[in-house]
């Protein structure tokens, strides 16, 4: 028999009948004694962390496999990082698992009861803040080694006609190259990144003159697309004009000035490359993952533009940027996303309305517009067939 108090209860979406049996919590205080008074002077300080011990109960029947639901609850209390408790009585909470017991008694029938210890789940140390604040110093710092980076080189060139005509060319080519793209820009508003290229197109002689203007050129258009789908594709497709610059820098039979220019447009598109990452990394930044599928994508995608830079970057300092910018992007891939609820597929058998799936998967009904959106559905009363919804 189970106790008269239990309520329907669930943890990582694994449901069971559940009692609270224990919970802790308070403040830390110092206490002071004063001279002369008999009341101590007390600090109030932060509260302390909250625990909850539960007892939680798996019933089986002809409908639930009791031993099934055991194996997922165990594999819920083991699996990394915090997730959500539908507390008995006090609904969702974000709760990390400390600690569980089975028993099993032939006595009590077909019931498994397990012994539950949960601690409510803070922010981690590692906070995305810390690590949004490193990423923008970086990309940052990446910027202006290579402002500098290009400067220099610039002012160890020979400009006659002939070379400005040449990486003048560069600069259009370029220009012209982001122009064709905006069939795919998806969210943003293309009309000021237009009008930015059209005008470097105009005035590419000049601006291959001068190192900082061209910078600050390519600076301003990336920083026109306001969504991050526009800023990878561009970072995709100035990856192949990095590549095609470097074929042709590598081709036998260029000597003298010709292997210098062709030299120089290579180094210059990949300055343009790395700034244009920069560009998505400020972006991805203020626009959080809430999906581990999704932060994946991109931060992987970022990594391989990074890749394209890094075997062609001379200059020390942007080398070294680029490589901070590598490893913190790859730290936030292997902890940060790892905390992020994943996307599975579901398979409906029959019609069924996105409150009531949403209540099914996560007790909570509001999250129906969150299915429906992802899914496109048209009528959120009737979705059937192969759903993508998020584990927790």
């Amino acid at each position: 028999m189970l106790p008269s108090d239990v309520r329907p209860a669930s943890f990582r979406s694994v449901k069971f009948e559940a009692r609270e049996v224990a919970r802790s919590g308070g403040k830390h205080l110092v206490v002071e004694s004063l001279v002369q008074r008999a009341e101590p002077w007390v600090d109030d300080l932060e509260r302390k962390t909250r625990t909850w011990r539960i007892q939680a109960f798996i019933v089986g029947s002809d409908t639930v496999d009791a031993d099934d639901v055991k194996r997922k609850l165990i594999e819920a209390c083991e699996a990394r990082g915090s997730a959500t408790l539908v507390h008995p009585t006090e609904g969702s909470l974000t709760v990390q698992c400390e600690a569980y017991e089975v028993a099993e008694s032939s006595d009590n029938g077909n019931v498994i009861e397990f012994a539950l210890a949960f601690i409510e789940a803070g922010k981690p140390a590692k906070s995305s803040p810390d690590r949004k604040s490193r990423l923008k110093a970086i990309a940052a710092r990446l910027r202006t080694a290579n402002r500098t980076a290009q400067r220099v080189r610039r002012s160890v060139l020979d400009y006659g006609s002939k070379t400005r005509a040449i990486l003048a060319g560069d600069v259009e080519d370029r220009a012209q190259a982001m122009l064709g793209l905006q069939s795919q820009f998806v969210g943003s508003d293309t009309s000021e990144f237009s009008g930015l290229l059209t005008s470097m197109i105009s005035t590419a002689d000049s601006l291959v003159t001068d190192s900082d203007d061209e910078f600050d050129a390519w600076v301003d258009a990336f920083d026109a697309l306001d969504e991050p789908p526009d800023r990878r594709t561009l970072i995709g497709r100035l990856a192949e004009l990095v590549q095609d610059a470097d074929d042709y820098a590598s081709a036998g039979g260029l000597t003298g000035s010709t292997l210098a220019l062709a030299v120089e447009s290579l180094a210059s598109a990949v300055a343009v490359h790395a700034t244009a990452v920069c560009a998505a990394t400020d972006i991805i930044l203020d626009d959080p993952f809430e999906v581990y599928d999704d932060a994946v994508l991109v931060l992987s995608g970022m990594l391989d533009a990074i890749d394209v830079d890094e075997p062609h970057l001379t200059d020390f300092d942007a080398l070294a940027a680029l490589q901070d910018l590598q490893a913190e992007i790859l730290d936030a891939l292997k902890e940060d996303a790892l905390d992020l609820p994943r996307l599975r597929t579901l398979s409906l058998d029959k019609p069924t309305p996105a409150l009531v799936l949403a209540y099914s998967l996560y007790q909570d009904a509001e999250r129906a517009d969150e299915i429906v959106m992802r899914n496109g559905a048209s009528d959120p009363l009737f979705l059937s067939g192969d759903l993508l919804v998020l584990t927790e």
